[in-house]
């Protein structure tokens, strides 16, 4: 079994999937579009043809899905962030500051008492994102260790 986020656009879809395949690497398959609904399948509101009916984005082991909404208005999501947990403290600050470019940086990248980096952001398509360091805090020179 496998729990997949599945994301709506309002006609930005394509582009956002491939801003998260440049920011982490990653490739997007499986791209239908609504015009390529067979006959009798569903009708296709004027001029949204073209725009994404279901793709799929793969990065390592993170699996994304996503769409355009069929009926033109900005989808709302309220109280979901997207998590990706990095190894490396570098590469995940190089990714949240992509991702935050042309958003809304929510709470800046940097050590927390849980972790040795992490950071909230809301990207330019409306994704709300964490991007977190999967290792403990350092600890800082004196303190007592934690372990």
């Amino acid at each position: 079994m496998a729990l997949i986020p599945y994301l709506f656009f309002d006609g930005t879809c394509e582009a956002a999937l491939e801003f998260y395949a440049e920011v982490f690497g990653g490739t997007v398959e499986e791209v239908m579009r609504y015009g390529d609904l067979p006959p009798g399948e569903g009708e296709v509101p004027e001029g949204r043809g073209n725009l994404v009916m279901n793709a799929t984005f793969r990065a390592g082991e993170a699996v994304l899905m996503a769409s355009d909404a069929m009926e033109p208005g900005a989808p709302e999501r309220q109280g979901v962030s997207l998590y990706m947990g990095f190894d490396d403290i570098d590469r995940a600050r190089r990714v949240f500051l992509r991702l935050s470019k042309g958003g809304t940086v929510l709470m800046p990248f940097a050590p927390t008492f849980w972790a040795a980096g992490f950071g909230r952001c809301r990207d330019r398509f409306g994704t709300d994102w964490m991007i977190g360091v999967d290792a403990p805090p350092a600890v800082p020179d004196g303190a007592p260790d934690p372990a």
